[in-house]
């Protein structure tokens, strides 16, 4: 039987991906491998959208080379995703090392891709659903996605023309691909989910009103989250959500990506801070104790010093809780790239985000005070000999923050469970709490 390994890289979107992937190449008869090393198949899920998630997929398409070299001198070596939609000519010519390449959008037809270039189909044995041996590592938490593609036009993105014009998924499909999902997890169903897609809120708020009322409904599921939810006057109308469905948790995460008008007209993105606040404002109101996440892009074209202290201004007057920073990357293909020149040198840029960061930081290191001492329920994500992991519900995983809890001798948990638990110092990004009895 062949066997398959799959290196994911970028944004929990192509974590998805991978998932479905992953889930058809079992289907097709394919095995999964646990090391890159022991696999006929090594499959990496690529990211194009900045530089930096570029340059990390070509050190791991290297990697995957020097290991079929050194160690695996049968394997084929696969890109697929971002990286092959947008450089495919490039990679064919410059890294002829690779075996094949697959882009957007195919993730599922993989395996079938794969024995017709390889002339696999008597050497495998497809699989029946019943029989399929998955285990996809029983993380309690679960990201779901919703839709894909993007019909924005933001000018420095490049997504929309990599993944295509945004494509909600219809009710029967989210229902189809929440049975993919719970099939992957060998019948284990998470107890968050995570739903995802490049641009959440242009779903409309009824179709998200559906998509909530149909996990709320699953008893197992005690949290529901939305990430990347675009800066509209429609998430006024999302908030309401909120009063109606208590498993909505108390965080935003509405990537405003910067706080100067003119920024935000350059980089053709809604340019009225005005509504950001309002928006801040309604969801507090609605959960007081609502956490706000946004991201910020550093060194856009023309970016002058006055405007970047815009952002500070705003961080302070927003009560920003949690921030990603970004370098802005001038993207061959974006709109930004043909309108602008790439005139803030990367020395300043860099300094801006640290000197950003750090008023971040200090602002945050005050914000938290009040959180030490109140005693929340929180998730329990892992477990080992020394310490107890735990998340809050304003916090989402692999991004935010930890709350580290020593064992307590002969009490027994479990991961995925819920317990109380008290917050009692910050660390430089985490927490330490302690056991409530």
């Amino acid at each position: 039987m062949k066997k398959f390994y799959i290196e994911t890289l970028g944004c929990p979107k192509n974590e998805v991906d991978s998932k479905r992937m992953k889930l058809a190449m079992i289907k097709e008869g394919f095995l999964p491998s646990e090391n890159p090393e022991e696999a006929d198949f090594i499959l990496i899920n690529s990211c194009s959208f900045i530089q930096e998630a570029q340059e990390e997929t070509i050190d791991t398409i290297f990697s995957a080379i020097d290991i079929k070299e050194q160690k695996n001198k049968n394997a084929k070596i696969g890109v697929i995703g971002c990286f092959t939609e947008r450089f495919h000519k490039h990679i064919e010519k410059e890294i002829p090392e690779i075996d094949f390449l697959v882009g957007t959008n195919r993730y599922e037809e993989v395996p079938v891709l794969l024995k017709e270039k390889f002339r696999l189909n008597g050497t495998l044995t497809k699989k029946s659903r019943k029989t399929i041996p998955l285990q996809e590592g029983q993380k309690p938490y679960s990201h779901f996605r919703i839709a894909r593609g993007c019909s924005r036009s933001c000018a420095f993105c490049i997504l929309p023309t990599i993944r295509g014009s945004l494509n909600p998924y219809s009710f029967s499909q989210i229902q189809n691909e929440w049975e993919k999902e719970i099939q992957l997890r060998g019948g284990n169903i998470p107890k968050e989910v995570i739903l995802i897609s490049q641009d959440t809120i242009s779903q409309g708020v009824e179709n998200l009103r559906e998509i909530v009322q149909f996990f709320s409904a699953i008893p197992e599921v005690q949290w529901i989250r939305f990430q990347y939810l675009f800066p509209d006057k429609r998430v006024l109308k999302l908030l309401d959500l909120w009063n109606e469905f208590d498993k909505l948790v108390p965080y935003l995460d509405i990537p405003f990506q910067h706080a100067h008008p003119a920024v935000l007209r350059r980089m053709n993105r809604p340019d009225q801070p005005d509504l950001f606040f309002e928006i801040i404002e309604k969801a507090r109101g609605i959960r007081p104790d609502m956490e706000i996440r946004t991201s910020f892009i550093v060194g856009f074209p023309d970016e002058t010093e006055e405007e970047f202290s815009a952002l500070k201004t705003f961080i302070e007057q927003a009560e920003i809780d949690k921030l990603a920073l970004f370098r802005y990357s001038h993207e061959d293909g974006t709109p930004a790239a043909k309108q602008y020149v790439d005139n803030i040198d990367d020395h300043t840029k860099i300094r801006r985000m640290n000197e950003l960061n750090s008023f971040f930081l200090e602002h945050r290191r005050k914000k938290r005070e009040g959180l030490m001492g109140k005693i929340e329920k929180m998730m329990l994500e892992s477990i080992t000999e020394t310490e107890w992991d735990f998340r809050r519900a304003q916090d989402a995983p692999e991004i935010d923050e930890i709350v580290h809890v020593s064992p307590v001798k002969g009490i027994n948990v479990k991961e995925g469970e819920f317990y109380p638990v008290r917050i009692e110092s910050p660390l430089e990004i985490d927490w330490e709490g302690t056991w409530v009895m």
